[in-house]
């Protein structure tokens, strides 16, 4: 995705306020909290995803509005509505 497509996306986000989230990945503190603990190679790579472009657009996302629900593929993540 663009710089100006992600920004586009960060917009609409803060436009629109979802009520939920489903996403590829979690935003950066999220996957960190979550995968910190975690052994084996997976989780390892995962972990190296959480400083990425996406995870901290995500992070970004859910600091202006955290969703009441956020699903991912490794886990369901609760915030205001």
């Amino acid at each position: 995705m663009s710089d100006s497509a992600l920004a586009e996306a960060m917009a609409l986000y803060k436009k629109t306020r979802p009520r939920m989230v489903v996403s590829h990945t979690a935003p950066s503190e999220a996957a960190k909290g979550i995968l910190k603990d975690l052994v084996g190679s997976y989780f390892r790579r995962k972990r190296a995803d959480v400083e990425s472009r996406t995870s901290r657009a995500l992070q970004g996302m859910f600091e202006v509005h955290p969703p009441s629900a956020w699903r991912d593929e490794v886990s369901l993540l609760g915030g205001d509505e």
